[in-house]
């Protein structure tokens, strides 16, 4: 997959899905390019919304742009991945996950594909995986290697 990230403009014309790595990244290791490198040669963009650089003081405009980017993002990928990663609680993915979750449900929103990931030390696996149920969504995997598998071959069949 073709990696775009935050700022970048966000192609929509590109063959292919389009799919969202949305997770952690404050205080997270930067598991967004191992899972890039598992999808590499796959077809398709991935939006990852973990900048090269990024001031942690950064002045509001800049915050707002990152978040202006990542709604966008999440509302016109054709797929979002979750990673859940144990080294915080990383409640902005939360509540995407919320957001993601229900517009699968309602008709004619996109996306329509949730893929979901949490690390076994992930502190709100349980919360996670009861939301997800609950929502009607299952499966959720223990390993970025498994979201990425599960990922490449949703996209070849794209």
């Amino acid at each position: 997959m073709k990696v775009v990230k935050a700022p970048d403009s966000i192609p929509i014309t590109e063959p292919g899905p389009i799919l969202f790595a949305a997770g952690g990244i404050t205080n997270c290791r930067h598991w967004q390019n191992e899972f890039a490198e598992l999808l590499d040669g796959g077809p398709g963009v991935l939006l990852d919304p973990r900048r090269d650089e990024w001031d942690p003081d950064a002045e509001n405009d800049e915050v707002k742009r990152q978040i202006q980017w990542e709604y966008h993002g999440l509302r016109i990928a054709d797929a979002i991945s979750f990673w859940f990663s144990h080294e915080t609680l990383q409640p902005i993915a939360l509540f995407e996950l919320g957001g993601a979750l229900e517009r699968v449900q309602a008709a004619g929103s996109k996306p329509r594909i949730v893929f979901i990931g949490c690390d076994p030390g992930y502190p709100r696996r349980y919360d996670v995986a009861c939301q997800t149920i609950l929502a009607g969504h299952g499966g959720i995997v223990r390993s970025l290697e498994s979201l990425a598998l599960g990922v490449s071959h949703w996209a070849t069949a794209f």
